[in-house]
């Protein structure tokens, strides 16, 4: 029997990546707390960006169906703890950690819920229930946002936490997959390390954005690059002595797939905010990013019978090339364009990596195949996201007219940037995406030799 409530569970198991993020910004900026009312929507992303590695330091074992219950159930309580927030900017902060917990691990969970149905009893989302998750989807952002904006902004909490319940019981009510988990009790170290120093320098670089002093943040910036040295080394240190659990070309490629979705939304925003314009940044970044990920859907299939038998993943790199060339380019058009162009492949890579990883791994680690990648694909968003910065102030150092203070100006969006500072930040935005490319490239050697075989 098909389960219930099939396209409302995908549905919102997707609007878990970005709903509770524009709820925070349009709630969150309307309470008085810590960092000017800031508090609750940074924390809530950097919990969203790290909170799988301190879940995973815990080492917790359990079926991905009871998985995704615990995190759905993380949501509806931190989603009420945040209704609160007009009595106390602490209540809203404190779930703002929950929800950034469950937002980041629920959609791969519910994802691999979906393999399994369709490993098991060889079911799959038909086009209808598609189209009605687009609906819901469409519908649930409208009524959350018209609470969040214009009526009472912890109403839009409390719907999310409905529709979180919703969820919850269509879940409870999935077959129990008969699937093997991995044993442990201990606790795990490394991805404890990697939580702590993550959550502190995208802690530090969010909130430079709520400090007017330029003399202070210089500190900050100072601690971070600290933090991120330490970041490479245990980088360096560790991964000679990892043992692999995944194909090494799909851990590859979801460390770039995270990079490269970091590098184009936070480029696109540090123009936006940078120029002052929100329409661009709401219209010519966001949207677009989100329409070349439904665009996917439809064109998918398209591509893959125009390309034919030859090995995909050097089309998806081809294309995410292109979008590189024309995101540097100092246009707003331009970065638009390639905006979009890098959400439709990245979506297309990110559904093959998916379907690579449940398909290889063993079937110990099968049930927590698609978490595992997502962890890596955060890690590469972490990284995306330090180092475009990072490279951004150290080219301060060698521009003419770029210094310190006016980077700290535009990534606050205090001023306008002229259209010779553009071409510093296009220049700092070049080496970012070369960077990418390389690593990319490593990946599709690593593919190659898997391909060969």
């Amino acid at each position: 029997m098909e389960p219930k409530g099939k396209f409302f569970m995908y549905a919102v198991m997707n609007a878990t990546v970005f709903m509770p993020y524009l709820f925070f910004i349009l709630a969150g900026n309307q309470y008085q707390g810590w960092l000017n009312g800031y508090a609750s929507l940074i924390i809530f992303y950097v919990f969203k960006s790290t909170g799988t590695f301190l879940f995973n330091a815990f080492n917790y074992q359990a079926k991905t169906k009871s998985l995704l219950l615990v995190l759905l159930t993380m949501g509806i309580i931190g989603s009420v703890l945040a209704s609160f927030g007009s009595f106390d900017a602490l209540w809203i902060e404190m779930g703002a950690i929950l929800i950034g917990i469950s937002s980041s691990m629920a959609l791969p969970v519910y994802i691999t819920l979906q393999y399994h149905d369709h490993f098991y009893y060889g079911r799959k989302m038909s086009n209808r229930n598609y189209l009605r998750a687009l609906f819901v989807i469409i519908l649930a952002l409208a009524i959350g946002g018209i609470l969040a904006r214009y009526l009472y902004p912890s109403l839009a909490f409390l719907f999310y936490a409905a529709l979180l319940l919703i969820t919850f019981y269509f879940v409870s009510r999935l077959p129990d997959y008969e699937v093997k988990t991995r044993s442990g009790e201990a606790f795990l170290i490394r991805p404890f390390l990697v939580f702590f120093i993550a959550s502190f320098i995208l802690f530090l670089f969010k909130e430079a954005r709520t400090i007017e002093s330029t003399d202070y943040v210089f500190w900050v910036f100072l601690a971070a690059l600290v933090g991120i040295l330490i970041f490479i080394g245990a980088g360096l240190y560790l991964m000679p002595r990892m043992k692999l659990k995944l194909e090494p070309w799909i851990l590859y490629f979801s460390f770039s797939q995270g990079a490269i979705m970091s590098f184009t939304l936070l480029y696109g925003t540090f123009v936006a905010l940078a120029e002052k314009d929100f329409n661009f940044m709401l219209f010519g970044v966001y949207m677009v990013y989100f329409l070349g990920t439904l665009f996917s859907l439809a064109v998918e299939p398209i591509v893959k019978k125009a390309w034919g038998k030859r090995p995909i993943l050097y089309l998806y790199s081809l294309g995410i090339a292109l979008s590189f060339v024309l995101i540097v380019i100092p246009a707003r058009l331009s970065i638009s364009v390639g905006i979009f162009i890098a959400s439709l492949f990245l979506s297309m890579l990110s559904r093959h990596l998916n379907r690579s990883a449940y398909a290889t791994a063993t079937t110990e680690m099968q049930d927590a195949s698609l978490l595992l990648r997502s962890r890596w694909t955060k890690l590469g968003s972490i990284c995306g996201q330090i180092f475009l910065v990072f490279l951004l102030f150290i080219g301060s150092l060698f521009s003419a007219l770029l210094d310190f203070k006016q980077v700290i100006a535009a990534f606050n969006g205090a001023e306008n940037m002229s259209n010779d500072l553009f071409f510093d930040f296009a220049g700092t935005a070049l080496v970012a995406a070369l960077g990418i490319l390389l690593f990319l490239f490593a990946g599709l050697r690593k593919y190659r030799g898997t391909v060969k075989k």
